[in-house]
């Protein structure tokens, strides 16, 4: 195994634990997240003749820059998609505790806290993550890449090829995560507030919007406690999607 072939390799195991869910938790430190990579590389590279690269991969210079950063960009594509699946819950939470009015609980005196139903829905997508088996998903992806993609033989022009599809498969597949994650609560509010017009309209004398932020809360969270099944369910098919899409983009790459 050449050393340039092994340090392209890590290169690319690099970018998948530093954009992979789980790999990318700031609970790891970066130390740590870079030493898995040298040895998850190390292990590939002793079990692949191959990984001295692919024909007339340059050998570790300044030129080799290039295709190093392609490397990096290769092993994020496996898990930016995924990433942003879970980004998307937690937009969607943050955008579900702003309509019931729980947009402070949770949130300490300092102001670095967070929504309370924001974190919950983080933590549930991270524990649907690992409880899935897709973090080993990851990894197998990132080793399956280097029989389609050797070590050293992205060039310029795959680079930004890589960049382009990344760019445009991610932004759908955010989009889509946050729709569907938070259209069922926000579907049922729109109809409460609708809901409370009309009955204030109707009877005048009462107040029906003095209560509105308690019924709207109530609303909210009982129906997110009733959507949690299908709503789990929802976010390991984005999950297990994002992770093949990112399969994708690396094999359009080397195809």
């Amino acid at each position: 195994m050449e050393t340039h072939g092994w340090i392209y390799g890590a290169a690319r195991l690099a970018g998948l634990c530093l954009a992979a869910p789980a790999f990318s938790s700031r609970l790891l430190s970066m130390h740590l997240r870079l030493a898995v990579a040298a040895a998850f590389a190390l292990a590939l590279g002793a079990r692949d003749a191959t990984w001295g690269g692919a024909e007339g991969a340059p050998a570790l210079s300044w030129a080799a820059a290039l295709p190093l950063a392609g490397e990096v960009l290769v092993g994020a594509a496996l898990g930016w998609s995924a990433c942003l699946v879970l980004a998307a819950a937690r937009g969607a939470a943050t955008l579900l505790s702003d309509q019931m009015g729980l947009a402070g609980a949770g949130a300490e005196g300092d102001g670095l806290g967070e929504p309370a139903l924001r974190a919950f829905h983080g933590l549930l997508g991270l524990f649907i993550f690992l409880a899935a088996d897709l973090h080993h998903e990851c990894l197998r992806a990132a080793a399956e890449s280097f029989s389609a993609l050797p070590p050293g033989s992205l060039g310029a022009g795959g680079a930004s090829a890589a960049l382009a599809r990344l760019i445009a498969s991610s932004g759908a597949r955010l989009f889509e995560a946050g729709v569907c994650l938070a259209l069922p609560v926000t579907s049922v509010l729109l109809l409460t507030a609708a809901a409370q017009g009309i009955l204030a309209r109707v009877s005048p004398e009462l107040d029906f919007f003095a209560f509105g932020f308690l019924l709207r809360a109530a609303v909210g969270l009982l129906v997110v406690l009733f959507t949690l099944p299908p709503v789990a369910g929802l976010c390991r098919g984005l999950l297990e999607a994002a992770i093949a899409e990112g399969r994708g983009v690396v094999l359009g790459v080397s195809g």
